[in-house]
């Protein structure tokens, strides 16, 4: 099932909105963050959205991260937008932490039949950056571990389509409590910000994406690049950073079956 062009467009044109109230927060009280992943790719190929995309990813050190969360509680434009968080949802993924919710909007991922019980609607991904060690037997098999317990425990909620990996989950994910990973994750995550030298910079140590590291001087000092003519915060070096998630031939577009698309529904409710 494909999604009509003209429901896809109005439904990016709903995410950039969001995106400018992140802007307008993260302006006001001073706190980094740039665009990731397919965003920064449309933004440097096409000078906006991927055609096909339907969403929008957005990093942030930890420190930033924790204080959008929090100051987003008073901040955030409560009649268009849900902060949705792996505290404010039980049933929220718990390898993606935090997700800025269209309000009025309902999706549908591929292969699921009806909609979850967790909060639905068009994303914003807002995912935290840490500290890592830079020597590689330390950073994966010690300090990035964490995220492999946070891929199993959501593999539990959300079985895998893979079989093996659907009863792994099942079979670990019960022995596995919630609150512990999340404690756990914080603490962790607070001694990882206090490094000072030897690190790297990678995606939090909830999220999965652990093949994935930037040299500090990749990130900051943030830089600035337009995304559907408006400049947006990205990495310092845009080439060096989508070179290590895409590959050396990140601007040239894949073939029209291997364009991936997250959801086979989306509903957009009419809106004041």
């Amino acid at each position: 099932m494909t999604i009509e062009k003209s429901v896809l467009r109005q439904a990016q044109l709903l995410l950039l909105e969001g995106l400018k109230e992140i802007d307008r927060i993260c302006n006001k009280h001073n706190i980094n963050y740039w665009i990731d992943s397919g965003t920064l790719l449309g933004a440097k190929r096409h000078g906006g959205f991927i055609p096909w995309d339907d969403d929008i990813d957005i990093c942030m050190i930890r420190e930033d991260f924790n204080k959008f969360i929090k100051i987003s509680e008073s901040e955030i434009n409560k009649e268009k937008y849900f902060l949705h968080t792996i505290y404010s949802d039980p049933f929220h993924y718990l390898n993606c932490p935090s997700r800025l919710r269209i309000l009025g909007t309902k999706l549908r991922p591929k292969g699921v039949k009806k909609y979850g019980r967790s909060v639905s609607g068009l994303f914003i991904d807002i995912l935290p950056f840490d500290k890592y060690s830079k020597f590689y037997f330390k950073r994966k098999y010690i300090e990035r571990m964490l995220s492999l317990l946070f891929r199993i425990k959501t593999g539990s909620q959300y079985p895998s389509p893979r079989f093996w990996r659907a009863v792994l989950s099942k079979t670990f994910g019960i022995f596995l409590s919630r609150n512990f990973l999340l404690k756990l994750a914080k603490y962790l995550s607070n001694s990882f910000s206090k490094k000072t030298k030897n690190y790297i910079y990678a995606y939090g140590v909830e999220v999965s994406y652990s093949r994935y590291i930037f040299k500090k001087e990749t990130l900051f000092p943030i830089n600035k690049i337009v995304f559907e003519g408006t400049k947006f915060n990205c990495p310092n070096n845009i080439e060096e950073y989508l070179k290590q998630i895409y590959g050396p031939d990140y601007m040239i577009e894949p073939p029209e079956e291997a364009r991936e698309v997250h959801f086979c529904n989306i509903e957009i409710s009419l809106r004041k």
